[in-house]
């Protein structure tokens, strides 16, 4: 269960059938339940009642006997904010690293090209090229 989509209810909307829509009630928060479908709780569960090989897939039935935890909707509320917070924060971080490897590359590119100065110790002049096979064991 790789891919959640959350929209709001379309009466006037036709929805594929190679997709399961799970519509919240009155006592479950939609961005707790939305945090609960992408859990390994639940991901174990949906795995061990996949049916198929080529394209496999749950039935609405099975779907239905998932079983996991529901606290009050006060504590959803609680849980399911603090969790948004967190991806988030692992969003922002993970954009942040991207950038910091886009930054490594082209360092190493000018560097390697000899293209930017590093003091005398780091002379562009002093790499030799090489083959992996000789370095490496």
């Amino acid at each position: 269960m790789r891919k959640l989509i959350i929209a709001t209810s379309r009466p006037d909307a036709v929805y594929s059938t190679g997709y399961s829509i799970i519509e919240p009630l009155k006592n479950c928060s939609i961005v707790f339940l939305k945090h609960m479908l992408v859990s390994n709780h639940i991901e174990k569960q949906v795995y061990a009642r996949l049916t198929g090989t080529g394209y496999p897939a749950i039935n609405e039935n099975d779907l239905k006997e998932i079983k996991f935890p529901l606290p009050d909707l006060a504590c959803q509320t609680l849980i399911g904010g603090e969790l948004t917070e967190i991806e988030k924060t692992i969003s922002l971080y993970s954009m942040y690293s991207n950038l910091l490897r886009k930054q490594r590359r082209g360092l190493m590119q000018k560097v390697l090209a000899g293209g930017m100065e590093l003091g005398a110790r780091f002379d562009a002049g002093i790499f030799r090229e090489s083959a992996l096979a000789g370095e490496i064991r």
